[in-house]
Formats: C-alpha cells, sequence, structure tokens
C-alpha cells in the first residue's frame, strides 16, 4: 500500500536497528502506546503519546504532548479514523491543563505533511535524523477560549474563618473540564477537613458564556443550596488570569446567606481564591482563602 503510495520512509522497520526496538521497548515500560478500538471492539489504530521527546524537540520547557505511531487499520483507511484519534488526544491532554500537542514528519513525505496541516498543525522547525530530515509540527489547542488557564485538576489547602465558627483547615479539589460541544467548563469542587477527611462542602456545575469576557456559573451544592454567579474576566495575559464571581441568585438556603463573592487568580500552574460572605447577621467579609497547584 505505502510502495504504491511511492511512500518508503518507514521501510527501515522491515528490519529494524537496535535503537528503533529500544525506543518502542521503551514507549511499551512507560505505558506510552495505546490501540484505538470501535464499538465493535475491532482494532482500528493505534499512536504513542509522550510527555518528553528530546530524540526529535531536545529539551523543552514549555508543557506539552507529543504524538508518535499514528496508524489505522488499512480496512478502515478513508473513515477520518485518524482526525477522530486526534481529537480524543487533544481533549485528553486539554483536560490536564496542556494546550500544546506536537509531532515530527518526514519532510520527504508532502501528502502526510499536508495532512497534519489540514488538522491545524503548523510547521515550527525541523530535525536533522540520520535517516531522514523532519519537520515538526506543533498545533495551539484552545487559544481563543478565554478561561483556557483554569482547565485541569487542581489540589491544595486553605483556611476557612467566619465570626459565627471556628476557624478551621481544610484540603481542596477542584477541577474543570471542557466540553468542547458547547465551548463550556464543567466544574467540581470537594473540601475535606485535614485532620479527619471529613467532607466539609461538595459543589459541582457548569460555566456557560454569556457575552464577551462574561460568564455565568450556576452550582449545586452539598447542603442543598443552589447558586448562580457572574463571572467576569478582570485581566487575562498569557499564563495569567484574574475572575471576579458575584452571586445573581440563590435558592434553598438554609443558613441566612444575602450574598456572595469569589476572587480567583490563576498564575501558570497556581490557582488562589479568595471566598467572600455576605450574612443576615455578617456584613460581607473573607471566609475562605486557598492556594492550589495544577496537578
Amino acid at each position: 500500500m505505502l510502495n504504491g503510495k511511492k511512500v518508503n520512509q518507514w521501510s527501515f522497520w522491515l528490519s529494524p536497528a537496535v535503537d528503533k526496538i529500544n525506543w518502542i521497548k521503551a514507549g511499551f515500560d512507560k505505558g506510552e502506546f495505546f490501540f484505538v478500538e470501535n464499538k465493535e471492539k475491532e482494532l482500528v489504530g493505534m499512536f504513542r503519546l509522550m510527555q518528553q521527546d528530546e530524540l526529535y524537540w531536545g529539551e523543552q520547557e514549555a508543557k506539552a504532548r507529543y504524538i508518535h505511531s499514528l496508524v489505522v487499520e488499512k480496512k478502515f483507511s478513508g473513515k477520518q479514523i485518524g482526525n477522530k484519534i486526534i481529537k480524543l488526544v487533544e481533549q485528553e491532554i486539554i483536560n490536564q491543563g496542556i494546550f500544546k500537542l506536537r509531532l515530527d514528519c518526514n519532510a520527504g513525505n508532502p501528502i502526510l505533511c499536508s495532512y497534519y496541516e489540514n488538522q491545524g498543525f503548523v510547521k515550527v522547525g525541523e530535525k536533522q535524523m540520520v535517516d531522514s530530515l523532519n519537520n515538526l509540527f506543533e498545533k495551539e489547542l484552545l487559544p481563543d477560549f478565554p478561561l483556557r488557564n483554569l482547565i485541569g485538576q487542581w489540589k491544595g489547602s486553605g483556611r476557612g474563618k467566619f465570626p459565627s465558627i471556628a476557624s478551621f483547615n481544610y484540603e481542596e479539589e477542584l477541577r474543570f473540564e471542557f466540553i468542547p460541544e458547547k465551548e463550556r467548563l464543567f466544574y467540581y469542587q470537594k473540601a475535606v477537613f485535614i485532620d479527619t477527611q471529613e467532607l466539609v462542602h461538595l459543589e459541582t456545575g457548569f460555566i456557560t458564556k454569556i457575552k464577551e469576557n462574561e460568564f455565568e456559573l450556576n452550582n449545586a451544592q452539598s447542603g442543598g443550596r443552589n447558586e448562580i454567579l457572574r463571572l467576569q474576566i478582570l485581566q487575562k495575559k498569557d499564563d495569567f488570569l484574574k475572575l471576579l464571581l458575584t452571586q445573581l441568585d440563590i435558592e434553598n438556603d438554609k443558613k441566612g446567606l444575602i450574598k456572595t463573592e469569589r476572587e480567583i487568580i490563576v498564575q501558570g500552574d497556581k490557582l488562589n481564591y479568595i471566598h467572600k460572605m455576605h450574612t443576615n447577621n455578617e456584613p460581607m467579609q473573607t471566609h475562605l482563602e486557598t492556594s492550589l497547584f495544577r496537578q
């Protein structure tokens, strides 16, 4: 099939050298190879996904993932399987808070290079290997989504206080997942007491775009309360994001809560937030202060 297309870039795999075999073995040892099945449990393709690729890319500071060995079974050729696999990989790494997907392609295979360019990859360099000159391609994921810096899983700790309660320390897990069909975020937050691991608070919901730089967070909370907050982007640049959430509506509150306000600051892999409350008996003041780190 490849010979018929005059593509011979993988011919060395007919009798691979020891370094090629070791390269494959290292990928299996690290759990980097993935096999793709359809609904009928048929094997349709395979790929390798790497956290680092120093062989082709050298040392890199920016967090990225690297695709290698993307192949599709011949019987499924022409069914856009490769495109679907790439989309699945993109969605997976986006929700890990990683927004660069990279790969290399033999410069002597213009058809395959064009294929990746049509998938949104951009040539950013070249790498001369022993057997070939390879083009280095990169795809920036969600470059225009204003809340991109939030996406991922965060863990850390915080401290709670309020005049009507005893101060307490807690551990927290916070997760934002991107939903591509609606360009919204699924949101999950859970806090437990550090000493006992007893549940302090849990809430979950969605963040939906209302207009430019303005979103709404609706959440359901473990105590039965439901809340809708306006989310405004106060500042955004590179890896810095500052948000202000103010309450629009509240239902099923049993503790005299009048209004809440949250300030979130994301800088790189660190997220800080302050949660303020106004109750029947107390004016608006800080209730929670938390520092979290991307996992």
